[in-house]
C-alpha cells in the first residue's frame, strides 16, 4: 500500500509533468523547427519580392502626452518612411502618425454601417435605463462607471443601467450594485434595439482609440456619455456628453 501511495505521487508530481515536457519538446523539435525554418524562407521570399511594391500602413494608436510616444520617432522614423501613406481612423491618430514621421495621412480606416442603427431610432423606445456594452476589461473602468451610478441613484435617480458583455474584469460586487443589470453577450442583432431603448449610451474609458460603439448608439438616436479618452470626440463634435477621467 505505501508504494502504492508513492507511485501515485511520483505520476502526479510536477517532476513528472517538467520530464513529459522536456520529452515531448526533444521529440517534437525537429518537426517544429523543420516548418518553422519553411515559414521563415517562404516570408523572406514574399519580403524580397514586394519589396518595392508602395505600401500603406493602418494603425489606430492615439497621440498621447507619454514617453512612449514622444521617443517615437526616435525608433519609427525610418520604419514610417518606408510606407506612402498612413491610413487612420481620426484627427487624434493622425497627430501621432505625422509626429513619427509619415509623409502622407489619410483619414476614415474603421467606419458601420448606419443603416442597420438608423432604423432602430424611428421608434422611440422605452428610454428607462443607461447602456454599456463592450468586453469587460480593467480600462473600461466599470468600477468608476457603477460608482457614479450609484450617485445618480442616490439623488433620486431610477433609471437602470445594463451592462452587456464578457470579460475577466467584472469589478466583485456590480451584480448586487442597486440598479444595475449585468449581461452576458448580446447577438449583433439585437444591439440596434438595445440602443434605441436606452436613456444614453455610457463609457468611462481609460483608453479607447476608436470606439465603433459610440458612432452606432449616435446613429441609433442613443445620446452618448463618454470619457475624454474615447478619441474619436473631434469626428462626433458637440452632440454627445464627454468628461475628464480622474
Amino acid at each position: 500500500q505505501t508504494i502504492l501511495e508513492f507511485i501515485h505521487f511520483g505520476c502526479t508530481s510536477e517532476d513528472i509533468n517538467n520530464m513529459s515536457h522536456a520529452l515531448m519538446l526533444r521529440d517534437g523539435k525537429k518537426v517544429l523547427r523543420g516548418a518553422m525554418d519553411e515559414m521563415t524562407k517562404i516570408v523572406a521570399a514574399m519580403a524580397k519580392k514586394y519589396a518595392k511594391v508602395p505600401k500603406i500602413c493602418c494603425l489606430d494608436m492615439p497621440w498621447r502626452w507619454k514617453l512612449r510616444c514622444l521617443i517615437a520617432p526616435l525608433f519609427l522614423r525610418r520604419y514610417a518612411r518606408r510606407f506612402i501613406a498612413a491610413y487612420v481612423p481620426g484627427r487624434v491618430c493622425e497627430r501621432y502618425c505625422k509626429w513619427i514621421g509619415f509623409r502622407r495621412v489619410e483619414k476614415g480606416l474603421f467606419a458601420i454601417d448606419t443603416t442597420r442603427f438608423v432604423c432602430s431610432s424611428n421608434g422611440s423606445g422605452t428610454k428607462d435605463y443607461f447602456l454599456y456594452l463592450g468586453r469587460y476589461s480593467k480600462e473600461k473602468r466599470l468600477a468608476d462607471l457603477v460608482a457614479a451610478y450609484q450617485t445618480y441613484r442616490a439623488r433620486g435617480g431610477e433609471k437602470e443601467l445594463r451592462l452587456y458583455g464578457k470579460g475577466d474584469a467584472l469589478p466583485k460586487g456590480i451584480e448586487q450594485a442597486e440598479g444595475v443589470k449585468v449581461n452576458g453577450f448580446v447577438a449583433p442583432e439585437e444591439v440596434p434595439t438595445l440602443y434605441a431603448g436606452a436613456a444614453a449610451f455610457v463609457l468611462a474609458s481609460s483608453f479607447d482609440p476608436w470606439p465603433l460603439v459610440l458612432l452606432e448608439a449616435m446613429s441609433a438616436g442613443c445620446r452618448v456619455i463618454a470619457s475624454e479618452k474615447c478619441t474619436n470626440y473631434p469626428e462626433l463634435g458637440a452632440t454627445w456628453g464627454r468628461f475628464k477621467v480622474g
